[in-house]
């Protein structure tokens, strides 16, 4: 530690600072300064035993450890290592320790009292521009004998109280700014943890059901609303899968939703849950009207659609097959909430809303549509920016009550102005349908399939016409089609 010493008091001579300053003070100082060196893995502070030493390091790394686990570093010149109360709280077991080759400077009681005892102030202004040199701020409150030093040597007198109160302050600074890292990282983990959990869970749904903190969550918290819901499904999935590795489904699976995802966020959704390859979004907006609502539902509709388009293109340059999708919208009341056990819970939306949100999904295979709306969503929307046509009245599987749907075919197909040419014609032959006049209603469905041969709608309802005239439908019908399948 000799040389520490020496290269020390070079350095001090060096210094502008202490041109003026006598052989003599520089090695008083030098010899009331403590200097230590620990080896690689040599415990410097261990938790629960008493230190009247505030280490200043120099060069060197220092670890912290708590419970024999690796907690940060000390490595910068000028840190310094306190008591382990500062450094750890109150844990179990704590220490720090060196690695490798680590230089020190001590700061004792022993030697502030010695410091203190200097009549001449030279060591109180050595004191001062060199720890001051290398702790910054951290050493700001150290000693007002140092800057009367070069104010002409004014004698003042400091007593051991007031130093060590100082030292105190120090020492309560040095523990606010370990409380404050220490709380730092502890919020940078909580938000961290928060962003993943809302990845899982929609913010949506927190703002329901979290309203008192995460921690505060309890199954079966729900809340009903209006809302109007959304289904997506692709086309022949099962088909698709069966040339596919699991490694491949997944990776396809990940590409798609992803793409999927955004036309239902800027439009004011949030994604319930993904089922496989089909999407659940649910568009609710408190203090919005229900209208609004809808009107976003069928934005981010035409935005899947489009979105399709283009992943499509995307596909055919790699040689894949296209894809095919079909979308229900239904608008109505729901339960948003908790459901499961203490030990397992998992948010979401149920009603029979919903049951006819899937329902519709999956009746767009059979009218051979993209998108398919019930009249409760239909009635929301501002028709002046859509195109749409009455599909027809149904019961689906499991549901007693009849719904009237339709197709919005606005930026959906490439038959667009073929399916506007013969909707006139479609409506009327739509009237005829319903109150049983089957030779017109016949008649206007083949005038559709001349204009669009390739229209399946009109075709089904051609077909129906030409059976039911065989075999007319029991009294009472409310042209309503009875679906028996998902």
């Amino acid at each position: 530690m000799e040389d520490a010493k020496i290269i020390i008091y070079q350095n001090l001579r060096k210094s502008r600072h202490f041109e003026d300053i006598s052989d003599e003070a520089l090695n008083r100082f030098l010899a009331l300064t403590e200097y230590e060196q620990f080896k690689d893995q040599q415990v410097i502070l261990k938790q629960g035993e008493p230190n009247q030493i505030v280490y200043i390091l120099v060069s060197g790394k220092a670890i912290v450890k708590v419970d024999g686990k690796y907690i940060y570093t000390l490595q910068r010149k000028g840190d310094v290592i306190g008591e382990m109360s500062v450094v750890t709280g109150k844990v179990s077991s704590a220490t720090i320790e060196a690695v490798d080759h680590l230089d020190v400077i001590g700061i004792s009681t022993r030697f502030l009292t010695n410091i203190h005892k200097d009549s001449s102030h030279e060591l109180h202004y050595i004191f001062y521009k060199w720890f001051s040199h290398i702790l910054s701020d951290k050493l700001f409150l150290t000693s007002q004998k140092a800057k009367l030093h070069e104010d002409a040597q004014k004698t003042i007198s400091l007593k051991n109280e007031e130093l060590e109160k100082r030292l105190e302050e120090l020492k309560s600074a040095y523990e606010k700014l370990q409380s404050a890292r220490i709380e730092l990282e502890e919020s940078k983990k909580v938000t961290a943890l928060i962003e993943t959990f809302q990845k899982f869970v929609p913010e949506q749904f927190l703002n329901r059901v979290a309203k008192e903190g995460l921690e505060n969550i309890t199954v079966g918290d729900a809340e009903s609303d209006f809302v109007t819901v959304l289904f997506s499904d692709i086309r022949n999935f099962t088909t698709l899968s069966e040339s596919l590795t699991p490694q491949e489904i997944f990776k396809f699976l990940s590409a798609y939703l992803s793409r999927m995802s955004e036309p239902i966020h800027k439009h004011g959704g949030f994604i319930d849950k993904f089922i496989g390859d089909a999407i659940m979004a649910i568009f609710n907006r408190p203090g919005s009207p229900d209208s609004d609502e809808a009107q976003g539902a069928i934005q981010a509709a035409i935005g899947l659609y489009e979105t399709l388009q283009i992943y499509n293109q995307h596909r055919k340059n790699c040689n894949y097959p296209p894809l095919d999708i079909g979308i229900g919208i239904h608008s109505g009341p729901v339960m948003m909430g908790t459901v499961g056990s203490e030990s397992r819970m998992d948010f979401t939306v149920i009603g029979d809303t919903v049951n006819v949100a899937s329902r519709l999904e999956s009746l767009t295979k059979y009218y051979q549509v993209p998108l398919i709306i019930s009249y409760q969503t239909h009635r929301l929307l501002d028709l002046s920016h859509y195109h749409a046509r009455e599909l027809d009245t149904v019961k689906v599987k499991g549901k007693s009550e009849k719904v009237v749907i339709y197709e919005v075919f606005s930026g959906f197909t490439e038959e667009f102005d073929k399916k506007c040419e013969l909707l006139p014609i479609y409506n009327r032959a739509l009237i005829h349908y319903q109150i049983q006049d089957w030779d017109e209603a016949i008649h206007f469905f083949n005038e559709c399939l001349k204009i669009f041969p390739q229209e399946h709608v009109s075709q089904l309802y051609l077909e129906r016409c030409q059976n039911f005239k065989k075999n007319p439908p029991a009294s009472g019908w409310e042209h309503v089609f009875q679906f028996n399948e998902k």
